[in-house]
C-alpha cells in the first residue's frame, strides 16, 4: 500500500508484524482453578471474541457436539457492553450457564455443573488460552473481518475459524499457507471440528503445533524494528541536554 501511494521502495522494510511479540499473559493460577473446577474433568473450548449474532452460531455447534456432556464451553465477547445481551441468549438456548463474575469459584456438585462459562471479566482470556483443548477465534463466522488468533497459537492451542478474516489478512494467509488452523463456513462445520478434536486429541495437538510453530517462526519484528529506529535516534538522544 506504501507502494501504491507512491513511495520509494528503497525505503521501505518490512519487519514483520509486531503482535507476534506481544508479552506472553502471567500464570492465573486462581482462573486456572476456576477453570478446572467449573469443567470437572471436561475438555474446555474456548470461543474467544465473538461479535453480534455469532453467539447463537457457536451456541448452536456446542449444542450439535452434545453440550456440556461434552465439554465446557467458555464464551468470551468482545465488547464489554454485550455481556448482559449475550447471557440472556445463552439462557434462551436452556443451556446452564455460569457468569465469570458472579462465580466465586468453588466446584459445584455434579447437578449444577454449567454447560457454558461466560467470560464477563477483562484481561483473562489471553491466559484461559492455557488451559483449552480447542478453540474458534470469533469475527469470522459473522462478516466482521474476525480478529487475529495468537493468543490461542502461542499456547499451541488447535484453532476453528470462519470465512471473514479482512481484519488480519497477512496472518490468515500464513495460517492458511501452514495448515495451522481449520477453516469452518458454518455451525454443523464447527461441531464437526471440535468433535475430531476430542476424539483425537493427537490430531488436535498435531494442528496445535503447527500453529504454534507458525507463532514462534514469525517473531522478532519488535527487535527489527529497534534496530532500524535506533540510528535515528541516536542524534536525537545525543542532543539532549544531559
Amino acid at each position: 500500500r506504501l507502494l501504491e501511494l507512491g513511495a520509494d521502495a528503497n525505503r521501505i522494510v518490512v519487519t514483520g508484524n509486531l503482535k507476534y511479540d506481544s508479552p506472553e499473559p502471567s500464570r492465573a493460577p486462581e482462573l486456572e482453578q476456576l477453570l478446572a473446577n467449573a469443567a470437572a474433568g471436561r475438555p474446555l473450548l474456548i470461543a474467544g471474541s465473538t461479535m453480534p449474532g455469532e453467539e447463537e452460531l457457536v451456541l448452536d455447534a456446542f449444542a450439535r457436539l452434545g453440550g456440556g456432556s461434552r465439554a465446557l464451553l467458555m464464551l468470551a465477547p468482545r465488547h464489554p457492553e454485550r455481556f448482559d445481551a449475550v447471557a440472556a441468549t445463552i439462557r434462551r438456548s436452556e443451556l446452564q450457564m455460569t457468569r465469570r463474575s458472579e462465580w466465586p469459584g468453588d466446584r459445584p456438585p455434579p447437578e449444577s455443573l454449567p454447560d457454558v462459562l461466560l467470560l464477563d471479566t477483562l484481561g483473562e482470556l489471553a491466559a484461559a488460552f492455557r488451559c483449552a483443548a480447542g478453540s474458534f477465534i470469533g469475527g469470522s463466522l459473522v462478516p466482521t473481518g474476525g480478529h487475529n488468533p495468537l493468543e490461542a497459537a502461542r499456547f499451541g492451542v488447535p484453532i476453528a475459524v470462519g470465512p471473514s478474516t479482512h481484519n488480519f489478512r497477512d496472518i490468515a494467509q500464513s495460517f492458511d499457507r501452514a495448515a495451522a488452523w481449520r477453516r469452518v463456513e458454518s455451525p454443523a462445520a464447527l461441531a464437526e471440528v471440535w468433535r475430531l478434536w476430542l476424539a483425537d486429541p493427537d490430531e488436535a495437538a498435531s494442528l496445535g503445533a503447527r500453529a504454534l510453530e507458525l507463532f514462534e517462526r514469525d517473531r522478532g519484528a519488535l527487535g527489527r524494528t529497534l534496530a532500524l529506529l535506533e540510528p535515528l535516534l541516536e542524534p536525537v538522544l545525543e542532543s539532549r541536554p544531559a
